[in-house]
């Protein structure tokens, strides 16, 4: 198993024996190209170029750029906002997980609220070139609740090209289990959903799972406290603050990670009874696990 610190996190893969040094310098090679493409927080970033200059009207941007903030639109559209790339004025506002960290001024959430409309981020593709336009100028696009899911599926891509039979992604606690444990294609992994209720309890739900993606957002994962309130990174865009639902985590089940961490974000947003958690989960479909901040466990 080798790890770095990229996506500010963690990231760690474990290829068993089909492990070698060159094949972990490439995935770990693809994963840097990931974060230098679309980290807000580097400033010469295709996302940051995009976010400085979009505003003035449409620039060309990469196949792999423009695919992925489709699919973020398209997903924003279809939770009704609760998953939403347009939310980067909000989030730099809290600077949950920087030195910046701090509750806005109420004033200054309103006011970011008015250029959180992911409706505002304009796609086209003509003759093999993609453009992405931003059609408000404070509009700040943030990708960080979809980059690792894509980041995962793209390893998975490069681990099927190079034969690897087995293999453990963990992109800081975003989890590709990857082909079976063992010749026995029914020895499946075993993951732990941490107790997000307790930071030294044992898993409150354990998984078994082959070839597939485990997503968890939650409200421990980073957040700060002040004057007893729990402020943590996960940002609902109708109110400016982080989402209070009732829930302590949310853990999304599918082959697609992109996907996976796309709906953990929503659903976390939204809460257990939202419209398009019908729609997206169930048998054949997404598997989903919520925790409330009561300790519930429910299952869709």
């Amino acid at each position: 198993m080798q790890s770095q610190y990229i996506f500010g996190t963690i990231c760690s893969i474990d290829l068993f024996e089909d492990g070698t040094e060159e094949l972990y310098a490439g995935l770990f090679e693809r994963l840097n190209q990931i974060e230098r493409k679309f980290s807000v927080n580097i400033a010469d970033s295709e996302l940051s170029f995009v976010n400085s200059n979009a505003s003035e009207g449409p620039i060309v941007v990469s196949r792999e750029f423009f695919d992925v903030l489709k699919f973020s639109v398209d997903f924003a559209e279809k939770s009704g906002g609760a998953f939403n790339p347009a939310l980067g004025s909000i989030i730099g506002l809290w600077g949950i997980g920087t030195e910046h960290q701090r509750i806005p001024e109420t004033q200054e959430i309103e006011e970011a609220k008015k250029h959180c409309d992911y409706r505002n981020i304009i796609l086209n593709e003509a003759d093999d070139i993609c453009s992405v336009m931003l059609a408000d100028e404070k509009l700040r696009l943030d990708l960080g609740a979809i980059v690792k899911g894509y980041a995962a599926d793209e390893l998975v891509k490069l681990l099927k090209e190079n034969g690897v039979t087995k293999a453990i992604i963990n992109l800081g606690g975003n989890i590709y289990a990857f082909g079976s444990k063992s010749n026995n294609p029914d020895d499946k992994w075993n993951i732990g959903i941490k107790n997000p209720l307790k930071d030294d309890a044992e898993p409150i739900v354990v998984l078994e799972v082959n070839s597939t993606s485990v997503v968890t957002s939650g409200n421990y994962e980073r957040f700060f406290i002040e004057n007893g309130v729990r402020y943590h990174h996960i940002i609902d865009s109708k109110t400016g603050f982080p989402a209070e639902t009732g829930l302590a985590s949310v853990t999304v089940i599918n082959e697609s990670s992109t996907l996976c961490d796309a709906m953990a974000t929503a659903c976390f947003v939204a809460g257990t009874d939202a419209e398009f958690i019908k729609n997206e989960a169930g048998p054949g479909k997404i598997q989903l696990i919520f925790i409330t901040q009561d300790g519930k466990i429910v299952k869709k």
